[in-house]
């Protein structure tokens, strides 16, 4: 996939399916749940500030709009519940660099789905679909230090701690990494 592509070629080669979830493209009506979980202050926590509604729909909008155009640097995906078809979160991948071999991953599901796995299992599929379907070969996550059930979860998946990597977030937060060769070491295993 090297060269300028539609964001929704790259999205959409990204859609997966595993045991309990779809990862497919985002949606217009999606629009309630994105704004929803990036306005919750809750949920925003240890992600960052909360956005005003207002804000939330713009980027919303924006994610949507990104689908439409030849831009390679985010893709947001919805994650459904496959027996309910119930849209529980977001995933997707930011920051993607096509040249180096990069992107950062994130998830964000709605407090019902947490605790129940799902993090794990939507954020090991999308790292697996993109090694498996994009020209990168590393996979970056940044999280808080004081969220040690996110680490917990990196962990779990195969992420290891970048200490060397800059934390744009400064010393509160710390970047984990995983790369498309100890991924797929890693597979063998589960």
């Amino acid at each position: 996939m090297r060269g300028p592509i539609k964001s929704a070629a790259c999205a959409a080669a990204l859609e997966v399916e595993t045991d309990r979830l779809r990862i497919r493209l985002l949606a217009p009506a999606d629009e309630n749940l994105y704004c929803m979980l990036y306005t919750d202050p809750d949920t925003m926590r240890f992600i960052g500030p909360p956005l005003t509604f207002a804000r939330a729909q713009k980027s919303f909008r924006a994610a949507i709009r990104l689908l439409d155009r030849t831009a390679e640097k985010q893709i947001v995906l919805a994650i459904e519940e496959r027996s309910s078809s119930q849209a529980i979160g977001i995933c997707g991948l930011h920051h993607i660099d096509m040249q180096r071999g990069v992107a950062e991953a994130g998830i964000i599901l709605h407090p019902a789905a947490r605790a129940r796995g799902y993090s794990r299992e939507g954020l090991a599929a999308l790292v697996d679909r993109a090694f498996e379907r994009l020209p990168i070969d590393e996979v970056w996550v940044q999280i808080s230090v004081d969220y040690a059930i996110v680490e917990r979860l990196v962990i779990s998946v195969g992420f290891k701690r970048a200490p060397e990597r800059a934390q744009a977030g400064g010393p509160a937060w710390q970047v984990w990494r995983i790369d498309r060769a100890s991924r797929t070491s890693a597979m063998r295993f589960q």
